[in-house]
């Protein structure tokens, strides 16, 4: 884990290991104070070769409770994501907002 000047980096390899409900709990205890604050997030996914939905859902859904949708998808950065895991981080945050018809993507 880095921190930058606004920017917390985290290389999600170094806190998971199966990428279950508890991996996620542990990243969003993580990553939730310096989005609260207001900074950006960028969650590296290098050595990581797929996220489950549990994980996700774990991770990022309850940051909706603190942090808007839009002001979320603009400051929480993600890479090395395959595109089909970002899909599915884009349904699990746009399912946790509440908006089922949202098409997956962007």
């Amino acid at each position: 884990m880095e921190t930058g000047s606004e920017t917390l980096v985290v290389k999600v390899a170094d806190l998971i290991r199966g990428g279950g409900a508890d991996e996620g709990r542990r990243l969003n205890d993580l990553i939730r104070p310096a989005l609260a604050a207001g900074s950006e997030v960028e969650l590296d996914f290098a050595g990581v070769s797929a996220v489950t939905e549990p994980f996700l859902e774990a991770a990022v859904a309850g940051l909706l409770d603190e942090v808007p949708f839009e002001d979320l998808l603009r400051r929480l950065i993600v890479s090395n994501m395959t595109v089909r895991d970002v899909q599915g981080l884009r349904y699990v945050l746009e399912r946790a907002r509440g908006d089922d018809d949202c098409p997956l993507g962007g």
